[in-house]
């Protein structure tokens, strides 16, 4: 009880600084209530008039609510840097679908626009693929000018993509650029350089963006030392997209709306195949994420394009929903049907949409 009160005591004093988090329902609250007293009133009284409270206990609930407060803008390090991950920046990758290649990355780093050219190329080697689905769900990295470099792998056409405080430069194709289709899914903890590729992949590259509004904590920092040896990591410049609008803190609408638990989504991104539920992502809309209803082959759907008629949708159960490989995760499915959807547009001659 002692430990939750002097929580709420920090979070008192770290709104009475009026350093308060944009995403925080308590920043909304302060915003048409009364104005915050001084945080300095409210600390000596506290540690006057409340039994056993020392000093240094107070501190630590100041500076804890505080950080809490300032969320993503402001983070404790350790004295020293931590040796660098051995692990890729790709999580995962492999093709679904027989021909949709999946690519899950687990940060935006320096060696990921050398790293991700060899995978596609490593799974167009032993299929045909029709197009890409890059999950940046989870992912996270510090790294813009890297964001910059592997949205560049898919542009078309010079262009300029990312600002992170000096100016939105133009960004050159890679040669050959990667011109599949390309579905990205984002998630609330899509974060940082994440969610910076997100934002110039459709701005660059009208990539498609499936799942739920990232983090908006997209902002280059500055690492300042204490007086204790520690390191405090400060959020000093928004990094925007060159067409305008800043990453933070309001993140990116997703295209496709797809709303689920985060412990679903979690269970989900470990096995795609595994049973779960999931609200609706809209009112009244239903996420399907057990026996799917039957879809019908790409022959009756080009041709049901043509004649300018709705593809067959049918409550059949579809034969194979009841079998372990049906893809439950509901971001990932409709990934998959956009992908699956765009190659058999274009396998029916019309034009791919161009970039945005």
């Amino acid at each position: 009880m002692r430990y939750w009160s002097l929580v709420m005591l920090g979070w008192v004093l770290a709104h009475c600084t009026g350093n308060a988090d944009p995403h925080s329902d308590l920043s909304a609250a302060g915003a048409t209530g009364p104005a915050a007293p001084p945080w300095q009133e409210v600390y000596e009284l506290a540690l006057r008039h409340v039994p056993g409270l020392s000093k240094s206990e107070l501190d630590r609930a100041l500076l804890d609510g505080l950080l809490a407060r300032l969320g993503y803008r402001a983070a404790l390090l350790p004295p020293d840097d931590p040796l660098p991950l051995p692990e890729s920046p790709v999580k995962q990758a492999e093709v679904f679908d027989g021909n949709v290649g999946y690519i899950r990355v687990a940060r935006v780093e320096a060696s990921l626009p050398r790293e991700l050219p060899n995978v596609w190329q490593a799974l167009r080697a032993t299929n045909a693929v029709a197009g890409w689905i890059l999950d940046l769900r989870e992912a996270d990295g510090l790294d813009y000018a890297a964001a910059q470099a592997t949205a560049a792998l898919f542009l078309e056409q010079p262009m300029a993509l990312l600002d992170w405080g000096a100016g939105a430069a133009t960004v050159s194709p890679a040669a050959p650029p990667c011109r599949e289709f390309l579905v990205v899914l984002v998630n609330g903890q899509t974060r940082g350089a994440a969610e910076a590729l997100a934002g110039a992949l459709r701005l660059g590259r009208g990539a498609v963006l499936v799942g739920s509004r990232t983090a908006g904590a997209a902002a280059l920092t500055q690492v300042f030392r204490l007086s204790n040896g520690q390191r405090l990591r400060l959020a000093t410049t928004p990094v925007r997209l060159a067409n305008g609008p800043s990453l933070s803190p309001t993140g990116l609408e997703p295209d496709i709306p797809v709303a689920v638990s985060r412990e679903a989504e979690l269970t989900w991104l470990a096995d795609p195949f595994a049973a779960g539920h999931a609200p609706p992502s809209r009112p009244g809309e239903r996420v399907e994420t057990a026996a799917r209803r039957s879809r019908a082959n790409e022959a009756a759907l080009v041709r049901a394009m043509r004649q300018n008629a709705a593809a067959a949708d049918t409550d059949t159960p579809d034969p194979e929903a009841a079998g372990p490989n049906v893809v439950r995760d509901p971001a990932l499915a409709r990934a998959l049907d956009l992908v699956k959807a765009m190659a058999i547009l274009e396998a029916s001659g019309l034009a791919r949409r161009p970039p945005r």
